[in-house]
Order: structure tokens, then C-alpha cells, then sequence
């Protein structure tokens, strides 16, 4: 092992920030005013003021995949130990399919509460080829956070450099 190598692979990991989320050029909701980042923010925290409940999904979901993120982390250490860049970087890689595969296993659980029967009905109030795919027939098939199937489709993580700021 080339200590010169192994001094890179420690400095590119030591270098690097995993974000679960949506990254800005994931936020457009085409027709929409509101993008996927905010969206988020409001049903992870509640908004009182238009009677939203918190759903909590990102920091939970999360959360369940750490044992799984720091495996994958410690094989990034590891890979930097010996040297090996593109090891770091599939660690990290591997690392963010974790947490955001768990994160979407968290919304497609439900998440409480249920959804309002007035949003369960306007939901089926939409009309064929609208954004939403499917009839609702009861509030049980209504996922909440699982609309139009935008937002959990652009979860994704980003791997970029500490210093970089925004």
C-alpha cells in the first residue's frame, strides 16, 4: 500500500457529508407553487396553521437504517485505510441507498395519523389521467405522503464535499 495513496483515501473520507432529502434540482412539482424540499419539511414537522399533522419519516426512517448506514460508513473507513478511493465512495453510495430505501419503507408503512376523509375524498374526486394513479375505494388505501407519488420517488441522498456550503 502506497502511504501516499492511503493519506488521499483519509482526506477524501474525512472530506465528505451523506444528506438524506430532496436536492434542489429534485424540488419541482410541475403545476405546483409548492416544491418536494418543502413539502417534506411540512409533513416531517406539521404546519398548525393549515391544519397539517407531523408526519415524521425522514428522521425516523433514518434513524432504523443506522445500524446499516454505519456498516457501510466503516467500510468507507476501511476502503480509506488501504488506500482505496473509489472504495470511499461506494461506501458512502451505499450508505445513502440505505437510509433512503428506509425512508421510503417508513411513508409506504403509514404513517399516523390517517388521512382526513375530506382529503381521502378529494382524492377520489380526481379525475382519470390526473397525477394521481390509482381510485381510492377507503382511507386504508390512502398512504399518507403518497400522493401523486412524486415526493418518495425523488428521496435521494447527495455525497459531496464538507466545505461546500447550501
Amino acid at each position: 500500500m502506497d502511504p501516499e495513496d492511503i493519506e488521499k483515501a483519509i482526506r477524501r473520507l474525512a472530506s465528505r457529508q451523506l444528506l438524506i432529502g430532496i436536492p434542489a434540482d429534485h424540488d419541482a412539482r410541475p403545476g405546483d407553487p409548492i416544491g418536494n424540499a418543502s413539502l417534506g419539511y411540512i409533513h416531517e414537522t406539521g404546519s398548525p396553521a393549515r391544519n397539517i399533522p407531523a408526519r415524521p419519516h425522514l428522521v425516523p426512517g433514518v434513524e432504523q437504517a443506522l445500524p446499516a448506514i454505519t456498516k457501510r460508513l466503516e467500510e468507507a473507513a476501511r476502503a480509506a485505510l488501504e488506500g482505496n478511493i473509489a472504495g470511499v465512495d461506494q461506501g458512502f453510495g451505499r450508505a445513502g441507498v440505505e437510509a433512503v430505501n428506509s425512508v421510503r419503507a417508513v411513508i409506504q408503512a403509514g404513517i399516523p395519523p390517517p388521512l382526513a376523509p375530506a382529503t381521502v375524498a378529494a382524492r377520489r374526486r380526481r379525475t382519470p389521467g390526473s397525477s394521481y394513479r390509482r381510485q381510492a375505494t377507503t382511507a386504508a388505501d390512502v398512504t399518507p405522503l403518497i400522493d401523486s407519488g412524486d415526493y418518495i420517488k425523488n428521496l435521494t441522498y447527495v455525497v459531496r464535499d464538507r466545505s461546500r456550503q447550501g
